[in-house]
């Protein structure tokens, strides 16, 4: 389906557009927003607590517009996620998701359950000859705040992705469609600034790549002083890390040209207005125009394929071309710790400890942590058994109206890390599954491992007179494996 709707979340307020996005081209075709405090009417902060209020509103205001149900794809602040530019030796490409995750997880302060991981690869390697890529998070309650506000609106969520990277894509399209004076080169550094009253954001790309951004604090957008300065900084930001390819151009995300003429009188660049909307959507107010940068910017990015960075499809280990692929026996015995509730316990006694309770409050978040390690010729069954893992953390039960939030999970935080080669076949590699363990009734261990057949239970458990008949025989073999006993020698006295 070629027809997208794109929701982008500002600071304060929610911009929406809606139109067509394929073969590289995309056309914005109807314009909603819904900005301001929410003093003013305006939309709340997306949390867990407000996102179905705001998806049924929003429900309301799309089909008020005339907006017809469609695939979302949603753009976060960048704010609210964390980017890091990693650098790492070359790997085989299946492997470097591995690599990636790895890596960025040890620099971010939240814990590796909490977030939600993607990277892209940047172009060229360092002069060391290593390879690079930008690695953005999001936190896990925020993404799922985005989905909860989806199903209320009743869309379907396809993409979401940090606005920086809709920003390059629509500057792109812009340059495309001669709406604003392209660079000379298309490798050439540009800038871009996003203007409101909450805050903006400011971003530079180069081939189309986001190799900068940050964000915005609304109360430099008090002065024009306050403005220039913020962007002096982060030109001279952006010099420092990449001497010899400098910004070529500055582009704001306005209609009017009210910064751009500011801004082009001070600094030695070339300085240009850009209207997302230009040519499209009339009927949006000058004023409000520049803040659709960011959704339409989507529709862009979506024109082309998928967004760079996409929280709903991270990058995932890909399996080598190896028709011949097996999961060892340990993989299959993990599968069946997790999957077939609780076939072997006594594996589970091995590689999983209990977790004690807070010495503070006396509560106990979770009941267990289970690790579980094995070895694979590729992450293919490894990442078979986290997805069996995921789909069976759920309480199948319905849930309670007086309950919205639902059962805890079954696992939490369940991932992998990957180790070196493994010693016990040439060509694999160790891994280790784990995730902590929340308790689970009886009643609800309902799957059963597939091609397993249980023991036959004749006989078990053995009568009391079975068992003593079964005590003595086995005293009286002890008897006579053991030794006479010593006599004392006297003979020397």
């Amino acid at each position: 389906m070629s027809k997208f709707i794109a929701i982008d979340l500002d600071a304060q307020g929610i911009f929406v557009v809606s139109g067509t996005a394929r073969s590289g081209h995309a056309k914005v075709e109807q314009a909603v927003a819904w900005s301001g405090t929410e003093a003013d009417g305006g939309p709340p902060a997306l949390t867990s607590e407000t996102a179905k209020r705001i998806g049924e509103q929003l429900r309301e205001r799309l089909k008020a517009a005339g907006m017809s149900q469609a695939p979302a794809i949603v753009a976060v602040p960048r704010d609210r996620v964390v980017l890091k530019e990693l650098r790492y030796p070359h790997v085989p490409l299946p492997e470097e998701p591995n690599v990636v995750r790895f890596q960025a997880l040890k620099e971010l302060s939240d814990a590796p359950e909490d977030v939600i991981l993607d990277y892209v690869p940047l172009a060229g390697d360092t002069a060391a000859g290593e390879r690079r890529s930008m690695a953005v998070a999001i936190r896990k309650d925020l993404y799922r705040a985005i989905q909860q506000m989806c199903e209320a609106a009743n869309i379907r969520l396809v993409a979401v992705t940090p606005r920086p990277y809709a920003l390059a894509a629509g500057l792109s399209r812009a340059f495309t469609t001669s709406t604003v004076p392209a660079p000379e080169s298309k490798a050439d550094a540009v800038a871009m600034l996003t203007i409101a009253p909450g805050g903006g954001e400011f971003t530079v790309t180069r081939s189309g790549e986001v190799v900068l951004t940050r964000s915005v604090a609304g109360p430099v957008l008090a002065s024009e002083a306050m403005l220039l300065g913020e962007v002096r900084r982060n030109l001279t930001m952006y010099a420092g890390a990449n001497p010899g390819q400098p910004v070529q151009g500055l582009y704001v995300a306005e209609a009017d040209g009210r910064w751009a003429t500011r801004l082009r009188a001070s600094l030695g660049i070339p300085v240009h207005a850009h209207d997302p909307l230009a040519g499209e959507v009339p009927s949006v107010a000058e004023e409000i125009r520049g803040r659709f940068a960011g959704a339409a910017g989507l529709l862009a990015a979506r024109a082309v394929g998928d967004p760079p960075i996409n929280f709903a499809e991270p990058r995932q280990p890909k399996p080598e071309a190896d028709p011949a692929k097996k999961q060892i026996l340990i993989a299959v015995l993990a599968a069946l710790i997790f999957v077939g509730g609780g076939a072997l316990v006594g594996f589970f006694a091995l590689t999983g400890k209990a977790l004690p309770t807070d010495p503070k409050t006396g509560k106990q978040e979770n009941q267990a942590a289970v690790e579980v390690k094995l070895s694979a010729k590729n992450p293919e069954p490894v990442n078979e058994l986290l997805a069996k893992i995921e789909a069976d953390s759920i309480d199948p039960a319905p849930k309670n109206p007086k309950d919205p939030k639902g059962p805890p999970k079954f696992y939490v935080g369940a991932d992998k890390t990957t180790g070196g080669a493994s010693p016990g076949e040439a060509g694999a590699r160790d891994y280790v599954v784990f995730a902590r363990v929340n308790n689970r009734p009886a009643d609800k261990f309902t799957r059963a491992p597939a091609g397993f057949t249980q023991p036959s239970r004749k006989g078990y458990p053995p009568v009391k007179e079975v068992v003593k008949e079964k005590e003595k025989e086995k005293e009286s073999a002890e008897t006579k494996e053991s030794p006479a006993p010593r006599t004392k020698d006297t003979s020397g006295e």
